[in-house]
């Protein structure tokens, strides 16, 4: 066992984007928001009190520690040959989702989606005819959802093998049409049990999504669907002047097919064109698509990683140029976050 301290970040990773080392010890600059740069001991970074869970319930921390080694050894030949030939697309791929998968990052943008998503429902929740509204709108655009729940209660109460089809359906036909109605006509109901219900969810979503992200990771710390996605795309090192690239807490991020504006690795899903991943302070590992025509400079790479990130990024250089960057972090991380509450709430009440 590794201990309490369980690294989101890996030490290998970090170690790229040090700026001196003294004995076995290596030493980035940290950017937060609203804070001085510090200078800080790579091990003190991406770092988390029992992150992966407690040994006596959790053995996800052991699992990549123990898959460390090797993807600390790949790491390091890309840095120092500056090339992928040592390797094959599916090492490659499984390395960018093992590091894009583990961080904090996932937890804490899920977690925030979640709560948020909670937050509007309960809005809306509040007031009652917002509830019936959302009741008609269920009956109208999903019909199928009532029908089923009505054959359910038939099978329940031992109804449905009494009745012929024809009888069955119009018995449904009935009820599709009269439903509506009642909503209508009823009075304003009591939502307070609902609003209790979607408080209590509110408390529990960090630790729901903890428990989630573990169980996830203990399944698999490199999921084979994503695996097999990204081993389709064409793999490279780039090589940028000592000291050009930031690392942000996000770790890897992603382009979507025919899109522009890039997303955190997370929530581009399998429909990926571009994939980057700061490995060091002046290499990045790419994967795109054979169709794909990029170029990418530094100052791009760095003011993605930095707005996609949500609390911070590293760097192995304190200048005017990476203070800049500090207004940008989770600017893009939180529009990702609210695109999908839209996405979620869109038509919810008309």
């Amino acid at each position: 066992m590794s201990g309490k301290r369980h690294h989101y970040l890996p030490q290998f990773l970090l170690s790229g984007f040090s700026h001196r080392r003294t004995g076995k010890d290596s030493y980035c600059w940290v950017y937060r928001r609203n804070q001085k740069p510090h200078e800080s001991n790579i091990k003190n970074v991406g770092v988390e009190g029992y992150f992966y869970g407690k040994p006596e319930t959790s053995k996800v921390d052991d699992i990549i520690t123990q898959e460390e080694g090797e993807y600390a050894v790949q790491i390091q030949l890309m840095r120092n040959k500056g090339s992928l030939s040592a390797f094959t697309d599916t090492e490659i791929s499984q390395l960018v989702v093992h590091l894009a998968l583990r961080t904090r990052h996932v937890r804490k943008t899920f977690s925030s989606a979640v709560d948020q998503l909670v937050a509007e429902i309960s809005e809306v929740m509040s007031d009652p005819d917002n509830v019936k509204r959302l009741m008609l709108n269920s009956i109208r655009n999903k019909p199928e959802i009532l029908r089923e729940s009505m054959i359910d209660e038939l099978e329940e109460r031992g109804i449905r093998g009494q009745l012929t089809p024809d009888q069955e359906r119009r018995f449904l036909d009935f009820v599709q049409t009269i439903a509506p109605i009642i909503i209508e006509q009823s009075p304003e109901t009591d939502n307070s049990m609902l609003l209790q219900a979607l408080d209590l969810m509110k408390e529990k979503i960090p630790e729901t999504m903890k428990s989630g992200h573990i169980r996830a990771l203990g399944e698999s710390s490199s999921p084979q669907q994503r695996v097999e996605h990204l081993s389709q795309l064409d793999w490279q090192v780039l090589v940028f002047p000592k000291h050009s690239i930031i690392l942000g807490d996000v770790g890897a991020w992603a382009i979507k097919y025919g899109e522009s504006e890039p997303t955190a690795f997370t929530w581009a899903g399998n429909n990926i064109e571009l994939v980057v991943l700061p490995i060091s302070h002046s290499h990045v590992l790419v994967g795109k698509t054979r169709s794909r025509e990029f170029t990418l400079e530094a100052q791009y790479v760095n003011d993605v990683s930095a707005s996609l990130s949500l609390d911070y990024f590293v760097s192995s250089r304190a200048n005017a140029n990476r203070q800049q960057l500090v207004e940008t972090i989770g600017i893009k991380a939180m529009e990702t976050i609210n695109e999908s509450i839209r996405d979620a709430t869109d038509g919810l009440i008309d």
